[in-house]
């Protein structure tokens, strides 16, 4: 499938069989939760999970009290 490209946007395309980027990785994974929303960070409080698994969690907690804020009005 082909579209026309968009400003800014860079696609590169491999034949299959060739190398993965995978293993020229360079920097480790980083997963850091935010205070804030849409409007930015005021209170700039960051805390960093060593786990992917960490981070979703701590993603679907945050998603429950929202849900329970909500509910209270």
């Amino acid at each position: 499938m082909s579209s026309a490209p968009r400003p800014g946007l860079t696609v590169f395309r491999f034949e299959s069989g060739q190398r993965c980027f995978a293993e020229h990785k360079t920097r480790p994974e980083v997963y850091v939760v935010r205070d804030g929303d849409w409007r930015g960070n005021p209170t700039g409080r960051t805390r960093q999970h060593t786990r992917p698994q960490d981070w979703v969690e701590d993603f679907g907690e945050h998603q429950l009290r929202l849900v329970d804020q909500q509910k209270e009005g």
